[in-house]
């Protein structure tokens, strides 16, 4: 069982002394994390304020939640409320045509 406890520890203190290192060269301006997929997230961006509903969304890009959330409040952007009497006809079908579109556009674009 002692092995195992030291293990987790070093594991520990390695992940520490990692993230110590980390926050340092931020600080010194060296280190900048990865980097941000412009295309993707200006899509995000294009659907969210087209009214597209963040489930869609994801499916329609593969990112998480978080992402999308993220995307959202670098814009400022608030969802538009969809009431029940807006789920059939004209209001549905448009959104579903455009997420259609921005799938197969995705699809080829990181094909």
């Amino acid at each position: 069982m002692e092995p195992v406890a030291f293990a987790v520890a070093r594991k520990d203190y390695e992940d520490r002394r990692r993230r110590q290192g980390q926050a340092k060269a931020k600080a010194e301006g060296r280190y900048r994390g990865r980097k941000e997929n412009v295309a993707r997230n200006g899509g995000i961006a294009s659907m969210l304020k087209g009214g597209v509903s963040w489930s869609q969304i994801q499916a329609a890009t593969g990112c998480g939640r978080a992402t999308i959330a993220k995307i959202a409040k670098r814009a400022g952007s608030e969802l538009p409320e969809v009431s029940p009497a807006s789920w059939g006809g004209e209001t549905l079908v448009a959104p579903l045509l455009q997420l259609r579109d921005a799938r197969l556009a995705f699809d080829q674009f990181f094909k």
